[in-house]
């Protein structure tokens, strides 16, 4: 609704001009208003003008009433969009069978489109494996920053944790998991020490350690992966992408000290030590004495967070992962 100002009176709410030189007008025009309603325009010489009228505030009112319907319109339109989206990824998926056509549909989805996917009972069940580990990354991906206390490191229900493993190959995660930092993120370690197939013996041969120091040969490594990759399946090798683009996101967010005063912020260090254990396959500790037992376990897990580290720094940002909204 707009308003006009005639000479230096306050303003008065009218939808059409007020011509000001037509102070001798007595009949009474129509118009129409913003939502196109037939309106009758004020007669300026019979009705006094009202000296209380907040012009500001009914624009302001007006505008926001304007900006909610837009807001609307706007949601609506976001709301077919995923409804599209989500549509034609199921009849895609449908008639796909291999990993690489799978992986292409769900990662040209954004986060929103993938999570309203997962809720389709219509979705093939042989995508649903793929499906969940994104749905999982999506989540993890916006707390990250923000949880920076221990989401990787506090545990959460294991019964919990156990039932939603148990179907995640065939149905969708619980909403009141997955949208549960913690419990995300629990289940996100769970996932990965179930696929995990790298063993780090494999890598023996980029890895020298010296004096209980490791260090990695990182173009002997990606010749390695490379190797490794081709040996894998498919499914394995997507579950491995998916892992490692999570790792590094919040390895990326990770303080590299705790400079905190008692809030024990998770390192870059400690992060370290919870994956590798998630991500890698150790060979069993020989049985000796308690103390050669330890230097054995210490020795594995120092190869490990080295060898962690190292494929951190030769992987690209979000490798697997489609579109974020």
């Amino acid at each position: 609704m707009s308003h006009e100002r005639i000479g230096n009176t306050p303003s008065i709410p009218s939808t059409d001009i007020i011509n000001k030189n037509d102070t001798e007008a007595s009949k009474e025009e129509t118009g129409v208003d913003h939502q196109g309603r037939e309106i009758k325009r004020l007669d300026v010489s019979r009705q006094p003008l009202d000296t209380d009228t907040k012009p500001a505030e009914t624009d302001l009112r007006d505008r926001a009433i304007s900006t909610d319907r837009f807001r609307g319109f706007r949601d609506n339109k976001t709301t077919r969009k995923t409804r599209t989206a989500v549509d034609n990824a199921i009849t895609q998926l449908q008639q796909q069978e291999t990993v690489k056509d799978i992986a292409t549909t769900l990662d040209n989805l954004t986060a929103v489109q993938r999570e309203a996917l997962s809720q389709k009972e219509e979705t093939p069940v042989h995508c649903r494996k793929m499906l969940n580990r994104r749905v999982i990354a999506d989540k993890l991906s916006k707390s990250i920053a923000k949880y920076p206390e221990g989401l990787f490191r506090k545990n959460t229900s294991i019964s919990q944790l156990n039932a939603a493993l148990n179907v995640m190959d065939t149905s969708a995660i619980p909403d009141d998991l997955v949208n549960n930092p913690l419990s995300c993120g629990n289940l996100f370690k769970k996932a990965m020490s179930k696929d995990k197939t790298l063993t780090i013996s494999s890598f023996k041969s980029v890895m020298a350690t010296k004096k209980g120091i490791t260090k990695v040969d990182t173009a002997a490594l990606k010749t390695k992966l490379a190797s490794l990759t081709e040996k894998i399946t498919p499914d394995q090798k997507d579950a491995i992408s998916i892992n490692l683009s999570v790792i590094k996101n919040a390895f990326y967010f990770a303080p590299a000290t705790d400079e905190s005063e008692g809030k024990q912020l998770v390192t870059k260090d400690d992060l370290l030590d919870i994956f590798t254990d998630s991500l890698f396959i150790f060979p069993p500790v020989k049985k000796t004495s308690i103390e050669k037992m330890n230097a054995q376990i210490n020795s594995q897990k120092e190869a490990g967070r080295a060898l962690l580290k190292a494929i951190l720094e030769i992987t690209t940002d979000n490798a697997g992962l489609g579109p974020r909204s």
